[in-house]
């Protein structure tokens, strides 16, 4: 806990500047006709979040790994907190050095964003279901002890991320493999979102939690571009 409110702490104090920035689309013949992913992709692209295959497709139904997810929410948080400490990364039986992911898993794992499985797992080719994929994103915005104090997991992560917007608009089945595009269209709101805060107790020792005011990872990734 001591480490995400540090690094909270340094994402706030960042020194914003503030204007306008042009954002360009990536040239995805198959995002052109649904306007959402577009300006989706065409921000995360920008800030180099998200990639298309080698033919020039997105392909926006394709299905997101495990390991995937850990490279994009990697992709986003490191460039706007440049650290790459993985002091407590233990290790998953499955992860090897060799994997391209490896760092991207330690890191995720580092901060508090992903768990493995209970045989010592991390299963890094499964395909990520919604419910995993949310978790994600609000422990990459420090919701995470927030969430487990209001319903837990998916229950919690999921009514939070529909009160910042993050799911406004899709249906979808929690349990279900998440497609390229709505992990793209929910990343890049999630980005947009408020961080979480925990800095104070009340008098019964319990968290008092606020939600920074203005300041996001696309405000400090523009920024830093």
């Amino acid at each position: 806990m001591k480490k995400i409110i540090k690094t909270a702490a340094f994402l706030l104090s960042a020194e914003l500047m503030l204007g306008s920035i042009p954002v360009f689309a990536a040239d995805f013949a198959d995002v052109t006709g649904d306007a959402e992913l577009s300006a989706a992709v065409a921000e995360l692209s920008e800030l180099g979040i998200v990639n298309g295959y080698e033919d020039g497709l997105f392909k926006p139904e394709n299905k997101i790994t495990r390991a995937e997810a850990c490279a994009m929410m990697d992709r986003a948080i490191f460039q706007a907190t440049s650290t790459d400490s993985v002091s407590m990364w233990s290790g998953y039986s499955d992860v090897s050095p060799d994997d391209w992911f490896y760092d991207s898993a330690a890191k995720m794992h580092d901060f508090g964003i992903i768990n493995g499985y209970e045989d010592g797992s991390f299963k890094p080719q499964n395909n990520i279901t919604y419910n995993e994929f949310i978790k994600m994103l609000m422990s990459m915005l420090f919701y995470g002890p927030y969430a487990e104090e209001n319903g837990g997991y998916p229950h919690g992560y999921i009514s939070l991320a529909a009160e910042l917007g993050i799911t406004s608009g899709m249906t979808f089945d929690a349990d279900t493999e998440i497609t390229r595009r709505d992990a793209s269209i929910m990343l890049n709101r999630a980005i947009e979102a408020p961080f979480m805060l925990t800095s104070v107790f009340d008098a019964s020792g319990n968290s008092v939690y606020t939600r920074s005011d203005g300041v996001t990872y696309k405000d400090i990734l523009k920024q830093s571009r």
